[in-house]
């Protein structure tokens, strides 16, 4: 970031920084205690689905408003660098917001959805709002789109959207179906998908556009209420009951005739929501290093006090080294969220290149998976760092593993994210990638320091080259099987270069350590097992499934018990 837009902002995030330890993380420790409250009914007996989400939760949106979590990188006062200013003030938020950053998440989503497809009345009414820092008028947004039938394969819908008959708003549509996972259900507005259908009662109309799956999606943006307060037209049927997020509203949903209105052309659905989710997992990312960025900084302050056989945790070598694994595995996956917050300012303002608007569609997906993973497995290691206390409710510790479970499931699981960055790779998106590590790694080949690291990591990219050339001409079998080890490959050393680049630039012994470390302490490409897998696919069938040799058949699986209900067998 150039000197004078830091100098402009500093001051800012200087005080932001302030507030994430101070009110902020007070109102998210009072949104969890307090977590929403479904009434159906009224005292006379009225269904009113009232959501009670208490007073922190209600200044947590206002604050947001105020600091302009959202409002930020649509401002575009820094240009370029506005999404990189967003992120860091959200990678502060985030460990102390109670989740808040979740609902926006969803508004940054669907603010730029109505900036590229929306009617100019669209952004007047609902694009001013999402994108306001008066907490008056500012609005946040949710995203509907699991049901019963899945959650990623959205292709199964089963949610129809009906003509309203309005001649004059031919965009209007009633909304019929049941939302399975909705999540920030208290916000004004979502964003949703559904199937086009003239008569709702011809079932072999609706099944017929269902076989076709996603190519038969559209996507609407819905009001929560009507003018009267009222719901429109939908019904709460429960809270979810989840592991974690607990302050969030979080609702399956009844929709029975709700009125919406289409965004961007019929049955292109999902590459319109798809504006949504390339930004949702951008702000997935960049929950799951905030949350590891907490935690490491109380780790090594309990270090700083915690005596164990006569000497503090902070002069015993192998917690130290524990601790430095930590930050290791912290400062790999933060160098890659700021390349994308980089490459998205860049993009968003139309100065991006070619290739670095591929790189942005391909590193999106494996910013997500990869660093939801390491967010789950490094917080579990900082809640055992505490030893028994790290286990207590009362420690404040336990939320931040259950919290940041999410992040390897939301916006799709590390499966679906490893699916995802195949398709990404189209045309020439797997030059570019390998364009770019190259250019990164010939940076740091010229640092005595660094030349050794830096032969390592070209040495990786040529057996991704390999690989790929391999794979792409594979089978189903062998390109699916293999589809996580793959994008683990390509982001880990995609990271280790970022770290060389990093290096190369600070002059710093210890940022030439890091690296060095990354690139030596665990394979970046792990092509032996990639190339096995081939001829092991009917053996890893009859491990995952505990197959019965004498039958071929997976044991305990497809049971029902007494009362005639699918369960396992034991």
């Amino acid at each position: 970031m150039p000197s004078d837009i830091l100098a402009s902002i500093e001051n800012d995030l200087i005080q932001f920084g302030d507030r994430v330890v101070g009110d902020i993380l007070n109102h998210g420790k009072e949104a969890e205690s307090q977590p929403p409250v479904l009434t159906h009914h009224d005292v006379w007996g009225n269904r009113v689905d009232r959501i009670a989400t208490g007073a922190a939760w209600e200044e947590l949106r206002k604050i947001s408003a105020v600091e302009g979590l959202v409002s930020i990188p649509f401002e575009r006062k820094q240009g370029e660098f506005s999404r990189l200013y967003q992120m860091v003030k959200l990678y502060l938020f985030c460990p102390s917001s109670g989740i808040y950053s979740c609902p926006l998440a969803m508004t940054d989503g669907a603010a730029l959805l109505i900036q590229l497809f929306g009617s100019e009345s669209d952004k007047e009414k609902y694009y001013s709002r999402l994108t306001s820092r008066d907490p008056d008028r500012f609005w946040t947004s949710g995203q509907w789109m699991t049901e019963r039938t899945g959650g990623s394969d959205v292709g199964q819908s089963e949610t129809i959207a009906v003509p309203s008959g309005d001649a004059k708003n031919p965009r209007e549509f009633k909304l019929k179906g049941y939302k399975y996972f909705t999540s920030a259900i208290t916000s004004e507005m979502s964003v949703t998908l559904a199937r086009v259908v003239e008569d709702p009662n011809d079932k072999n109309a609706r099944e017929s556009l269902r076989k076709q799956g996603t190519r038969t999606l559209s996507c609407f943006l819905i009001e929560t209420r009507k003018e009267d307060g009222e719901l429109n037209e939908m019904s709460v049927v429960r809270l979810k009951q989840k592991l974690g997020t607990k302050a969030l509203p979080t609702a399956e949903l009844e929709l029975n005739g709700s009125k919406a209105i289409m965004m961007g052309p019929p049955s292109r659905g999902i590459p319109v929501i798809s504006t949504v989710l390339n930004i949702t997992r951008f702000h997935n990312g960049i929950s799951s290093v905030g949350v590891v960025r907490r935690g490491l900084a109380l780790a090594r302050d309990w270090a700083s006090r915690r005596t164990v056989f006569g000497e503090l945790l902070a002069d015993k070598p192998l917690h130290l080294s524990t601790l430095a694994d930590l930050e290791i595995e912290l400062r790999g996956n933060l160098q890659l969220l700021v390349e994308i917050a980089v490459l998205l300012g860049k993009s968003e303002c139309q100065v991006a290149s070619e290739r670095e608007n591929s790189l942005l569609r391909v590193l999106t997906p494996m910013l997500k998976l990869f660093a939801g993973k390491f967010s789950v497995k490094s917080t579990s290691e900082i809640v055992e760092s505490f030893g028994g206390n790290g286990y207590m409710e009362d420690s404040g510790i336990p939320v931040l593993l259950r919290d940041t479970q999410v992040t390897a499931i939301w916006e799709g699981t590390t499966n679906v994210l490893s699916l995802d960055v195949w398709r990404a790779l189209k045309g020439e998106t797997f030059k570019h990638f390998m364009e770019e590590l190259k250019s990164k790694v010939d940076n740091a080949k010229s640092k005595p320091q660094l030349s050794e690291s830096a032969r390592l990591v070209e040495k990786a990219g040529e057996e991704l080259i390999q690989l790929f050339g391999k794979l792409i001409k594979s089978g189903k079998q062998l390109l699916e099987g293999t589809a996580r080890l793959w994008a683990f490959a390509m982001t880990r050393t995609y990271i280790a270069a970022l770290l060389l680049d990093h290096a190369a630039w600070s002059g710093s012994e210890d940022d030439a350590e890091v690296a060095r470390r990354w690139i030596t302490d665990v394979p970046l490409v792990e092509k032996q097992r990639i190339l096995s897998s081939e001829s092991t696919g009917k053996i890893t069938r009859n491990l995952a499934l505990d197959v019965d040799p004498k039958t071929n058949k997976a044991r305990g699986a497809g049971n029902v018990g007494e009362d005639g209900k699918p369960r396992a067998k034991y």
